[in-house]
């Protein structure tokens, strides 16, 4: 098993990850729950951020869950955020800041003003659009959804839950642009990558402690993704 010294060494990225060979994560190196982020030519590859292995391979390693949160923040500022699309309303320091705000969520007067000020940053929430800069945001809150806390948690899987069934992509922001590759349909793209968490929240729909109110959610959450495959 790899350790987290030998993780931490090298960059996150590289100037090649837009060319990246094809992953090839084993079950000896790799939790199940983590394949379908790095598995084959993932979204990582196609379009140029490789944060989630390593970071995810970190916190599959720990089980403190302090350390997962620097974990985490650490991925949010590995990601050149400046590259990807965002709203004109939302300065540079903006959507990182949210993100790890997000971590600081304990009741729920902070989640539901985490999720509008997240959204905000990524988009108009009042009226359901997102720009492309959601794209490497969505792994980023899947890390979330399987190592924070449990308010951080359930912030992130509302964030998710309303990009995928709620949100669209803002006017004229509907195509994700790279130099090398062609141009990707951004609705369906963040469609694909919600849908491939299924297994981490049917993982947290097995759990024995969730409340009645948490137990309906993740149903009809879900439900949803049946809906929408």
């Amino acid at each position: 098993m790899m350790d987290t010294g030998e993780l931490a060494a090298g960059p996150p990225f590289s100037s090649e990850s837009r060319h990246c060979e094809e992953a090839k994560p084993t079950k000896q190196s790799m939790p199940p729950l983590l394949l379908p982020w790095i598995a084959g030519r993932s979204i990582e590859c196609r379009l140029g951020y490789s944060i989630v292995r390593r970071f995810a391979e970190e916190l599959w390693l720990m089980e403190d869950r302090k350390s997962a949160r620097s974990v985490i923040q650490d991925a949010i500022a590995a990601q050149d955020w400046t590259q990807w699309l965002r709203p004109p309303s939302s300065p540079e320091w903006r959507i990182p800041a949210e993100l790890k705000n997000i971590l600081d969520v304990h009741d729920e007067p902070s989640s539901w003003q985490s999720v509008m000020n997240t959204e905000y940053a990524f988009g108009n929430s009042e009226s359901g659009t997102y720009y492309p800069a959601v794209v490497p945001a969505i792994p980023i809150l899947a890390l979330i959804v399987q190592h924070g806390e449990e308010w951080p948690r359930w912030t992130a899987i509302e964030i998710l839950h309303d990009w995928l069934f709620s949100f669209y992509p803002e006017q004229k922001q509907g195509w994700v642009i790279d130099t090398n590759l062609p141009a990707v349909d951004l609705q369906r793209l963040v469609q694909a990558e919600i849908l491939n968490l299924q297994s981490i929240f049917e993982e947290i729909g097995k759990r024995d402690d969730l409340s009645k109110g948490q137990r309906s959610y993740i149903d009809d959450f879900l439900t949803g993704l049946d809906d929408d495959r």
